[in-house]
Order: structure tokens, then C-alpha cells, then sequence
């Protein structure tokens, strides 16, 4: 019967985990625990007459991991599905991060993916630079970027500047979400708006 539960629940899973950026963890009673970013396929050994013994996990890279059926005990799914943000400087695209003053200005070209979240934004010009005080000389940089037009972004009231805060003292990543939604929540005046968000710079993932 407990084979017949997993499977069943693997195979709800396994429809799931197909999904873009998730997070798949394997709890197990062997004394082992799996752990899976971005799954692209779950495939199970056996036969519907003998029955499925194992469950087999194949990540975004082709590694594939077999694990008894008889040895899970729970599986946890995380979605990591916020929106993402690319930026490419259009004058140095080979740049791994902002360098010199916060206040130089840089064309990029810039699009965000919402993830199911929020509207797509599509490849469009903008300005890009640095912004904070003891911030910027901190090894993860905020950024701030400027659009021709006000533009409505993950949801929030139209305008052209937005920033993107980078947290770096923050390890929860959580102070200024939680504090501006619960300021928002109580209809406290001139609270920001705050969204999570993943930023690529010159393709690199920045967090």
C-alpha cells in the first residue's frame, strides 16, 4: 500500500516538478536526502503488473539520480518562479558588474521575465547605473534603471525609474519586503512598493 501512495504521489509530483525553477527535495528514510534544482523529467522503473520500485530524476543538466520508492518518505517542492530581470550594457557588454561612480550612466538593453507572476516586460532601451551610499562599495550592488516611458512593472503604479535593491546585509532578503507590504497594509502614507526579484547583469546571475 505505501508503494501504491508514493507512486501516486510521485506522479503528481513529477507533473509539477516539470515547472521552470523549482526546487525538489527528496526526504528519506535511509539516513539520505536528494535534492534537485530545475527537474526536467521523472520517469519510474518497473511495470504496471510487477509495479514501480524506483523513481528516476533527471536536473537541467542530464544527471539522472534513482531512488527507491520504498526509501522516500516525503518530497518537498519549492518555487523559486519570481520574476527575472536581464540587463545588457549595450557600451560594455563584457562588464561582470558596474565599476566607477554610482552616478555614471550606461545604455542597456533590458527585459524581465515574470515568471507567471506578473506581465513580461519586452527587450527595450533603457539607462542603467549604480544608486546607495555605503551600499555600493558592498561586493553585491544595487542598480537603478530608467526607461523612456512610465511603464507599469510587476504589478506596481506606472513610472520610468525603478531600483533594484541588492540586500547584501540583509541574509533573510526579506527586511524591506516584509516592512513595506506590512506599511502598505495599514495604509501608512509614502510607503515603497517592493517585490522580490532575480537580476542577471551581462548574463550573470547576480541574486
Amino acid at each position: 500500500m505505501k508503494k501504491v501512495l508514493l507512486l501516486t504521489a510521485a506522479v503528481l509530483i513529477s507533473g509539477s516538478a516539470m515547472a521552470q525553477h523549482e526546487h525538489f527535495h527528496v526526504f528519506r528514510n535511509d539516513k539520505q536526502f536528494n535534492t534537485f534544482n530545475n527537474v526536467q523529467e521523472i520517469t519510474y522503473q518497473g511495470s504496471p503488473s510487477s509495479g514501480y520500485d524506483k523513481m528516476l530524476v533527471t536536473d537541467a543538466k542530464g544527471n539522472t539520480t534513482t531512488i527507491d520508492i520504498e526509501a522516500i518518505d516525503s518530497v518537498v517542492i519549492r518555487s523559486t518562479g519570481i520574476p527575472e530581470f536581464h540587463v545588457n550594457l549595450t557600451d560594455h557588454p563584457e562588464w561582470t558588474e558596474l565599476t566607477g561612480s554610482k552616478s555614471d550612466e550606461h545604455p542597456a538593453i533590458l527585459r524581465m521575465d515574470g515568471n507567471g507572476m506578473y506581465d513580461d516586460l519586452p527587450e527595450q532601451e533603457v539607462i542603467f547605473r549604480g544608486r546607495g551610499n555605503s551600499t555600493w562599495n558592498m561586493k553585491k550592488k544595487p542598480y537603478r534603471f530608467k526607461m523612456d516611458k512610465k511603464t507599469a512593472v510587476c504589478g506596481m503604479k506606472k513610472a520610468k525609474s525603478f531600483a533594484l535593491i541588492a540586500n547584501y546585509i540583509d541574509c533573510s532578503l526579506m527586511r524591506n519586503t516584509v516592512a513595506l507590504w506590512l506599511a502598505n497594509y495599514l495604509e501608512m502614507p509614502f510607503a515603497n512598493h517592493c517585490i522580490p526579484v532575480k537580476v542577471y547583469f551581462n548574463g550573470i546571475c547576480k541574486g
